[in-house]
């Protein structure tokens, strides 16, 4: 693990204030943390909802990363999410099979497809090999050799027509006939079987580009079928996946946890949030924060008894410092559609290959037994990018954690606020919100 460390110095506030230490860990670093407790057996909708709904006006976007269920096997729940889940299964599975159906029929379509492109290409005349070479032995071996006894093999294999195959393929036409050194009854076999072979030519290239166009009609059409079956299973898989309830995940371990006993009809869940201030689209934003985001991440437990009595909730807010990088990359793997690696996956068991190899670099963290700290200095808009995702996280984690209080009715002291007051009950490290800062030199 790589620590890095900066020290922010924050003018204007007491002594014991103004230099914070700040501890990067993976791109992120914790600013603070709030643990609110609540066992009064409501749900858990009340807590997010009210939280969520605080953020979003506050400008704040949000992203949900995780969020899953389990239930023991004894409770009501169990049984009516098992029976949803059976029935969304079956209609997935017959809707996968067609699917699974229909790319075996694409696939058989694109081979074809590829192998009259191939024969089109024997058309074409290439440098260094002689013209009409693999379109003979196409209609030598597969053509010409129904005719049984009156075919170029099997009369080859008489000594009096044995160099017949060997002269088929050196004639260019009928013309060249006349020219060659051999007997003219070799000659009047060679003359009927090259002007068979022209006229197979001809007729043979128009049926290759008529077989051509109708596969690729085909193969379009199927593969809009495909697309349409797929917009059916999605939805179907995905609640699937939805109805799953949870087996590991957050330090959770379903045939292990102390928070799910058989004999009870107990309920688990867990969701975690991350708002965060946008800046890849808004400008002002980037402006003010630079490369680091201010941002919340907000943990929900509930546990108890189904149905519902004695419940207990946990809300966990923590203000964060994320790289726009790491962040970003968060986001967009909280964003990735799964399905379609799935219908990929299909598509290979179904006999397809892959069209593009996409070479995938493995990037192996090696685990060291060390941590590794570097203390380094920002510069002067880095600086100023850090201490004011600093105050903004700290102001909208203390907005969420307050404020959902106060709606809960549970207490609140203002001198609880992550940072002091002045007189006036502002805060004192307030966020320079200026179109061009005093220390920039453009």
């Amino acid at each position: 693990m790589v620590k890095r460390v900066y020290y922010l110095q924050i003018p204007g506030l007491p002594t014991h204030w103004r230099k914070k230490k700040v501890i990067f860990e993976d791109g992120k670093a914790l600013i603070q943390k709030w643990e609110l407790i609540y066992d009064s057996g409501d749900a858990l909708e009340p807590f997010y909802y009210t939280a969520t709904d605080l953020l979003r006006a506050a400008g704040v976007k949000l992203v949900k990363l995780v969020d899953y269920y389990a239930f023991s096997e004894r409770s009501q729940e169990w049984g009516q999410m098992e029976m949803k889940k059976y029935y969304q299964t079956q209609n997935a599975m017959a809707l996968l099979k067609s699917i699974q159906d229909m790319y075996r029929s694409l696939i058989g379509m694109e081979k074809d497809l590829q192998r009259v492109n191939e024969c089109l290409d024997y058309y074409k005349e290439k440098k260094g090999q002689p013209p009409d070479l693999v379109l003979k032995g196409i209609w030598v071996d597969f053509i010409d050799s129904r005719l049984g006894a009156g075919s170029i093999q099997v009369m080859s294999q008489q000594t009096q027509f044995f160099p017949l195959r060997d002269w088929f393929f050196v004639a260019q036409d009928v013309k060249d006939v006349d020219k060659l050194e051999t007997n003219e009854r070799i000659k009047n076999i060679l003359k009927r079987k090259l002007t068979e072979y022209e006229a197979w030519k001809k007729y043979w290239k128009d049926s290759l580009e008529k077989m051509k166009k109708v596969l690729e009609e085909r193969i379009n059409a199927q593969q809009k079928s495909i697309e349409l079956y797929k917009d059916w299973a999605k939805p179907l898989i995905r609640n699937v996946t939805e109805l799953e309830q949870a087996l590991k995940g957050n330090n959770f371990l379903r045939w292990i946890s102390p928070d799910i006993i058989k004999i009870g009809e107990t309920v688990y869940s867990y969701v975690k949030l991350i708002g965060y201030r946008d800046v890849f689209e808004n400008e002002d934003n980037r402006y003010l924060f630079r490369d680091y985001v201010p941002c919340v991440e907000i943990d929900f437990v509930l546990r108890g008894s189904s149905p519902r009595g004695a419940m207990k909730t946990t809300m966990t807010v923590k203000a964060m410092i994320y790289e726009a990088d790491e962040l970003k990359r968060i986001i967009e793997e909280a964003k990735k559609d799964k399905m379609e690696e799935w219908f990929k996956n299909l598509y290979l068991s179904a006999g397809g290959e892959e069209k593009e190899k996409v070479k995938k670099k493995e990037e192996k963290k090696k685990e060291k037994s060390e941590i590794q700290t570097f203390f380094e200095t920002l510069s002067g808009k880095e600086w100023m990018g850090m201490r004011n995702a600093w105050v903004q996280c700290l102001e909208d984690a203390w907005l969420a954690y307050d404020v959902t209080k106060k709606v809960l009715k549970i207490e609140s002291w203002p001198y609880k606020y992550p940072v002091p007051f002045d007189s006036f009950g502002t805060i004192l490290p307030t966020i320079r919100r200026k179109k061009k800062a005093p220390w920039t030199t453009q």
